[in-house]
């Protein structure tokens, strides 16, 4: 789904990469070369949730981190930009436009940081 919507968008070329799980991301985090971070919360070697994002806050402090996620709660969303993540997202409650921008926001704000 992201990597469609992502591709219908002409303005702005994405190089995505998708990991499927925690250890292959952390792993690809520490070649370095990322600019933002996609991540879902639910990863099949991971706790999820705070865990989760703390190992790859951890791994990437610089990177902005967008939480894409069905988890969809509002105090945990807050929490979690509180703690490091540039922002929240719900899955299937996103179209393309708001994810372009929400990519485009980060990596704006990562180079006036």
């Amino acid at each position: 789904m992201i990597k469609e919507m992502l591709a219908e968008d002409n303005s702005i070329i994405f190089d995505l990469e998708w990991k499927e799980n925690l250890t292959d991301g952390l792993k690809r985090l520490g070649e370095g070369g990322i600019d933002v971070i996609l991540q879902d919360l639910m990863l099949p070697d991971s706790l999820g949730g705070y865990y989760t994002f703390k190992k790859v806050h951890a791994q990437s402090p610089g990177i902005p981190i967008i939480v894409m996620t069905s988890f969809d709660d509002e105090s945990f969303a807050i929490s979690t930009v509180l703690i490091g993540a540039r922002d929240y997202l719900v899955k299937g409650k996103v179209d393309k436009n708001k994810l372009v921008s929400t990519i485009r926001n980060a990596l704006e704000n990562k180079r006036k940081d």
